[in-house]
């Protein structure tokens, strides 16, 4: 068993012999955190010797590569002046090899707790580590950005602005390398490097530089309303991916100008009260400020009145029985067209309708009649215009740096090339139709909930 081996790699620890030796050693690239952990506590164990041997099998194991991992970590606390120039001299001069990265985990998280006195040592070689930033492959770009960031004076920092800025600004950076440059780049009074950041924000941008800019521009505290602004300027052309993200930005350290922002945007109805959620509408209603604190709970309060005069008609549906078997008909002449339930009984167009399932049945019903105010995560519909003037609507399917993949209608899936673009806007109607309300009577809708509500259960598939 695991615990057998576990103790056996142990005991051997304490045993000076080849035999011991070589059981340690296998131990060491083991794919169990503990049997690891057990051969790296031997008194035969020479992390030094070991870190040699990794980077002699690295390239032709991804074992070893993961124990140079362990090892750098392991080295760099627990002998910082000792073993610190020599891990992380290897890696600069191999730093466009594979292990590298791996490497570069364990020195990070080894050199993160430390002082500003015990990253000293550091500080001459942070120099060369830029190099390495600017010059690393994209699967150790982040990797060496965040080392240099973590060990570079503010003068090295500052003097190296002017390369990172060339980065930023050449069309032939990579993206990986852009987003990391820009997370580097310092905050800046410029008016000018403001806006430069901010033009990132725009569809035909891939997603992690857009990402990257937004975090860079979210540092900006001054003017006091220029953040703000800009996002609300920019909201109807947000994806909502870029949408979740900009509103954490937002109410982040509860910056008392923003929430001002972000409440004044919602009673504009420029932002839906929808995009916010439950767990930061409770942030906005618990504001230590009163007045940021009563605006809000007037505001998402009344959101909730006009739901609940909505779905009057229907009566008090968590206490009211109906027939599940009559409900699954409902379900197959409403909703199949776009929706499966438990991936299966209809089209996956819309979500599967057993997220759901847990939900009380007003929950469910809110949805059902009010689509606009309860559009799930991710199912947005966009209204995307291409460069040619083509006007292309419907759901994201999944979006990555350089695509975005759309359903237009159910069974259609459409691929859109970033830098074809020209403009994204979110479209504030739900794709699913309204008026079921009106379609679908309260008995029938008594009975389509109850068979949400239980449609796993054996008589039901």
């Amino acid at each position: 068993s695991e615990l057998l081996r576990f103790q056996a790699v142990l005991s051997s620890g304490e045993i000076l012999s080849d035999e011991a030796a070589r059981i340690i050693a296998e131990a060491a690239v083991s794919e169990d955190a503990w049997i690891r952990a057990a051969a790296m506590t031997a008194k035969t164990f020479d992390p030094v010797k070991a870190w040699k041997t990794g980077l002699i099998f690295s390239d032709a194991s991804e074992k070893y590569s993961n124990l140079l991992e362990r090892l750098a970590y392991s080295l760099i606390a627990s002998d910082t002046e000792k073993y610190g120039t020599l891990v992380m001299t290897e890696c600069l001069k191999s730093s466009g090899e594979p292990w590298v990265a791996n490497a570069l985990a364990g020195i990070i998280s080894a050199i993160q707790p430390l002082s500003i006195k015990q990253k000293q040592k550091f500080f001459e070689i942070s120099d060369e580590l830029f190099i390495a930033f600017i010059n690393a492959p994209d699967e150790t770009t982040a990797a060496w950005g965040t080392l240099w960031k973590m060990l570079a004076t503010n003068g090295q920092r500052l003097s190296s602005q002017a390369q990172l800025k060339k980065l930023i600004q050449t069309q032939q950076t990579t993206d990986v390398k852009k987003s990391v440059a820009i997370s580097l780049f310092l905050i800046s009074d410029s008016a000018g490097d403001r806006k430069e950041i901010a033009d990132f924000l725009k569809p035909s941008t891939p997603a992690t530089v857009q990402q990257a800019a937004l975090n860079w521009l979210g540092e900006i505290n001054q003017p006091a309303t220029w953040f703000g602004d800009l996002i609300i300027n920019k909201w109807p052309g947000f994806t909502p991916e870029r949408k979740n993200q900009a509103i954490n930005l937002m109410i982040s350290n509860n910056n008392p100008d923003r929430i001002a922002q972000l409440l004044a945007a919602m009673e504009a109805k420029k932002i839906d009260p929808n995009v916010i959620g439950w767990r930061r509408s409770v942030r906005l209603m618990t504001q230590s400020d009163e007045n940021l604190r009563l605006r809000a709970r007037k505001l998402l309060d009344q959101f909730r009145q006009d739901e609940s005069e909505a779905l009057k008609p229907f009566g008090d549906v968590d206490h009211l029985k109906g027939d599940a078997q009559h409900g699954k008909l409902i379900f197959q002449q409403y909703c199949s067209s776009c929706h499966q339930i438990g991936e299966k009984n209809g089209v996956a167009f819309g979500p599967d309708l057993s997220t759901v399932k847990n939900q009380q049945k007003k929950a469910i019903l809110s949805h059902i009649i009010l689509p606009e105010k309860s559009i799930a995560d991710g199912y947005e519909r966009l209204n995307i215009t291409l460069n040619n003037g083509e006007k292309i609507s419907g759901i994201i399917a999944e979006e990555n740096m350089s695509e975005i993949k759309l359903r237009p209608a159910p069974g259609q899936l459409t691929i859109i090339r970033r830098e074809t673009i020209q403009e994204l806007t979110a479209d504030p109607e739900s794709a699913m139709p309204s008026g079921l309300g009106q379609s679908i009577t309260p008995e029938n809708m008594r009975d389509l909930l109850e068979y949400i509500k239980n449609y796993h259960k054996e008589n039901l598939k």
